[in-house]
């Protein structure tokens, strides 16, 4: 049985309804107006900062039960703010949040209260945290809390010109997180027409809009992690490798024995091909019953002179594989992942072969 890995990524969602009397929201506005934490603040790279206060807006017990939280070793820290429009909210831009928090808290609107917590390890296995410079990839974690809040607003039909919200990124567990406030200067919530919260606007959010905020934070992680994009330029050097060696006749070995062979079997391969009016296509019907003979000649002649190339490949598709395992979980496909792609990139390469192949022979007609 293997072993059962920690979640990449963990998503908990809660909402608050407003009150008219102020209350609801009261933790929120009072702890980002502050300056008690101001020593705290995890200042960035630029000069003349003027913000000092972070968003923390609601309790962390949840997260503390969830997850190990060690009180003495911790990091009490936090960055600065982030929305949509900002990539650092500074003091005046804050203090205009506030008052359009505490506006909707008045009119009873919803508050969306979220935290994306990380498995730190991972962050560290995919270059995304370096522990000893105490350094985190921003940007590509600003990136992805902006697309799965447009995924959430997009998926609970609000408003977007009129949704407002802010975030930002806590050192303050043993998992760094995110906190995220959404909120509505316009109301489209439901009122609630029976039972104890009769009157209020609806908050609760459907199970299909809370996984695909997930699955949209994963996504964009996922692709900004790039080892997609070197397995994309590795099978595309593959693919011009496969090309230039059939082109110039390259062979691997100068014994004459072994020269002549390769050339016995790539004309015997050619005989069992279409005719050269017909579409020769790795995946098409007159391709398939020769598929193997193809796939062993590139193996056989070919593939030495990229076996690096492949031998990176595989490392890249294994890590993948345990990526995919952590952020999408043990109920994902992720056993499918590394087949999956290894068969597409069989199926390129052969489609290279076949198109430099049949270059050649019409040169020869």
């Amino acid at each position: 049985m293997s072993k059962k890995t920690s979640p990449a990524i963990n998503l908990i969602s809660d909402f608050k309804v407003g009150s008219s009397k102020g209350e609801s929201y009261k933790k929120f506005i009072n702890y980002i107006s502050t300056e008690k934490n101001k020593k705290n603040v995890k200042k960035p790279d630029i000069e003349n900062n003027l913000f000092d206060k972070y968003l923390d807006y609601m309790s962390i017990d949840r997260l503390k039960k969830k997850q190990g939280y060690n009180k003495e070793n911790v990091k009490k820290r936090t960055t600065m703010s982030f929305n949509s429009e900002h990539e650092f909210i500074e003091a005046q831009e804050m203090n205009r949040l506030k008052d359009k928090f505490q506006e909707a808290n008045k009119k009873n609107h919803v508050m969306y209260q979220d935290v994306i917590s990380f498995d730190n390890q991972f962050l560290k296995d995919n270059h995304l945290f370096n522990e000893s410079l105490d350094k985190l990839d921003e940007p590509k974690i600003k990136k992805a809390t902006r697309r799965m809040v447009n995924q959430m607003i997009k998926d609970n039909k609000m408003d977007k010109d009129h949704t407002f919200w802010c975030a930002n990124i806590h050192y303050d567990t043993d998992n760094i997180h995110i906190h995220i406030a959404t909120s509505e200067e316009k109301n489209t919530r439901k009122t609630i027409k029976e039972g104890r919260f009769k009157g209020q606007y609806r908050g609760k959010r459907t199970p299909t809009t809370l996984r695909n905020m997930k699955s949209t934070f994963a996504n964009s992680i996922n692709q900004d992690i790039g080892l997609m994009k070197e397995f994309d330029k590795l099978k595309k050097e593959m693919k011009d490798d496969v090309k230039e060696k059939i082109k110039r006749g390259k062979y691997h070995s100068y014994s004459i024995k072994s020269i002549l062979k390769q050339k016995k079997d790539l004309d015997d391969l050619v005989k069992k091909l279409p005719p050269l009016n017909k579409t020769w296509s790795y995946n098409s019907k007159e391709i398939k019953p020769i598929q193997s003979e193809i796939d062993q000649y590139i193996d056989d002649y070919v593939s030495q002179f990229y076996s690096e190339s492949e031998k990176r490949v595989d490392e890249i598709l294994d890590q993948q594989t345990s990526n995919y395992r952590r952020l999408y979980g043990e109920n994902s496909k992720y056993n499918d992942y590394k087949k999956n792609k290894k068969e597409r990139l069989k199926s390129d390469v052969g489609n290279a072969f076949l198109k430099e192949l049949k270059t050649i022979e019409k040169e020869k007609k």
